[in-house]
C-alpha cells in the first residue's frame, strides 16, 4: 500500500516537468518563427538594395555608353 503514493506522487512530478518542457518548446518554437520571419525580412532587403545597385550601374554605364557613341556630353542629374 506504501508503493502506490508514491507512485502517484512520481508521476505527478512527471506529469509537470513534463508541462514545463511542452511549455519550453512552445516558447523557443515561437522565437524561432519570429528569428525566422526577421531573417527573411533581411534577405529581401538585401536582395531590393542589390537589385537598385544594379539598376544604377547599368543605368549610369548606358549613359556613358551613349556618350562615348554619339561624342556628346550628357547632362547627368
Amino acid at each position: 500500500m506504501d508503493q502506490l503514493p508514491a507512485w502517484i506522487e512520481q508521476h505527478h512530478r512527471d506529469a509537470k516537468l513534463i508541462n514545463e518542457l511542452l511549455a519550453e518548446n512552445v516558447m523557443l518554437r515561437d522565437k524561432n518563427i519570429t528569428l525566422s520571419v526577421e531573417c527573411i525580412d533581411q534577405k529581401e532587403r538585401i536582395f531590393t538594395c542589390k537589385a537598385l545597385l544594379i539598376a544604377l550601374i547599368i543605368g549610369f554605364g548606358s549613359l556613358l555608353l551613349a556618350e562615348q557613341l554619339t561624342g556628346m556630353v550628357l547632362p547627368l542629374p
